[in-house]
């Protein structure tokens, strides 16, 4: 569907065909003044080639800065493999809540682009009516202790 998606966001007709999908003539306006990026997860096999062989990025879960590493790595390989390693990728994932620390030094001149970071999911998950003041605590310790070491 990436393929078939990119064209009809070109503007004007168009009819696309691939192996598991047809679009009749069509078109989609107003349409995207410029190209739409596409961020592609997933661990498997498939979903990495995927990322790597069709779209402009790829987002992971949560991991250790070794873990990502090794995954942007071998994006990296498949990039080359399909002749798009000169196009811009984005490589964006979560980080362990222990390792955000860690990862942040470790990945200082490593070519990775994002991640997300939830200080407060060791916390048990706000019921109706909770007091959601229990979250303050760990996401001002964050702001002390790592995003202090951002700027």
């Amino acid at each position: 569907m990436i393929p078939a998606l990119r064209a009809l966001w070109q503007g004007g007709w168009v009819s696309w065909s691939g192996q598991h999908y047809q679009v009749p003539e069509m078109m989609i306006e107003p349409h995207p003044p410029q190209p739409v990026p596409i961020l592609c997860g997933g661990e498997s096999d498939a979903a990495l080639r995927r990322a790597a062989g069709l779209c402009d990025g790829w987002i992971g879960t949560a991991y250790t800065f070794d873990d990502a590493a090794a995954y942007v790595a071998k994006l990296d390989a498949l990039r080359r493999e399909f002749g798009r390693a000169e196009r811009t990728f984005r490589d964006h994932a979560g980080a362990h809540r222990s390792a955000v620390t860690g990862s942040l030094q470790a990945g200082a001149g490593h070519r990775y682009h994002g991640g997300d970071v939830c200080p407060w999911m060791a916390i048990p998950t706000v019921a109706a009516g909770d007091d959601v003041e229990r979250y303050r605590g760990p996401i001002e310790r964050f702001a002390e202790t790592v995003v202090a070491q951002c700027r």
